[in-house]
C-alpha cells in the first residue's frame, strides 16, 4: 500500500459507503460470512467501521472484533462508534499488513473494498492465512475488481480455497498453504 489517503478523501469515501449501505445490507453480508454469537472477526481495511460495528453486535459479548486500517483516522472513527454504542469487544489496529494477532486467533476475516488498493496483496494474504483459524472463512468483495481476478489473487499461493459466493461477496476457506 502507498500509505493512508488524505483525510478529506477518507471522509468522501465514508459518505459514499454510507450510501452503499442503504442499498446493500451489511448485515446480510456478515451473515453470509458466518458471523454469529461468539465469533472472532478481523475486519481488514475497516474504513469507517460499518462491518466492524455490525460484526461486534452480532458476535455479542463473547465475541471479539479487530478493526484494522492503514488510516489512523479510520481507527479513531471505529473507536468512537464503538464507544457510542458501548461495544467493548472491538480493538482497533493501525497497520498496512501486520495484525499483531496470534496464529489462528480469528474465525472470520472481512476484506471488503480493499483488495484493489493493495499493490502487492501476497503479504496481506499470507498474514490473513496466519491469523485465521483452520477451517476459518475469508470473505472478500471489491466494487473495482472482477470476481475471477479476486479468486486468482486469493488462491494463488494455495493458502485459501474458493468456497463460493456469499451475499455480494466471495467466500474462501483457509487452506493448508
Amino acid at each position: 500500500m502507498k500509505g493512508p489517503m488524505p483525510v478529506w478523501m477518507f471522509r468522501f469515501m465514508e459518505f459514499m459507503l454510507a450510501l452503499r449501505d442503504l442499498l446493500i445490507s451489511p448485515r446480510r453480508r456478515l451473515v453470509a460470512a458466518g458471523v454469529r454469537e461468539g465469533s472472532r472477526v478481523l475486519d481488514f481495511g475497516c474504513g469507517p467501521g460499518t462491518y466492524s460495528i455490525g460484526a461486534a453486535r452480532m458476535a455479542g459479548p463473547e465475541g471479539r472484533v479487530y478493526a484494522l486500517d492503514i488510516h489512523p483516522f479510520a481507527a479513531d472513527r471505529v473507536a468512537a462508534a464503538a464507544a457510542r454504542e458501548k461495544l467493548g469487544t472491538i480493538t482497533t489496529i493501525v497497520s498496512d499488513c501486520a495484525t499483531g494477532l496470534d496464529d489462528g486467533s480469528v474465525d472470520i476475516i472481512l476484506f471488503y473494498d480493499t483488495i484493489h488498493l493493495i499493490g502487492d496483496p501476497a503479504p496481506v494474504i499470507r498474514e490473513m492465512h496466519r491469523v485465521l483459524s483452520p477451517g476459518g472463512t475469508l470473505s472478500v468483495f471489491s466494487h473495482f475488481m472482477r470476481g475471477r481476478r479476486i479468486v486468482e489473487i486469493v488462491t494463488r499461493e494455495g493458502r485459501f480455497e474458493y468456497r463460493g459466493e456469499g451475499y455480494e461477496s466471495l467466500l474462501f476457506v483457509r487452506g493448508p498453504g
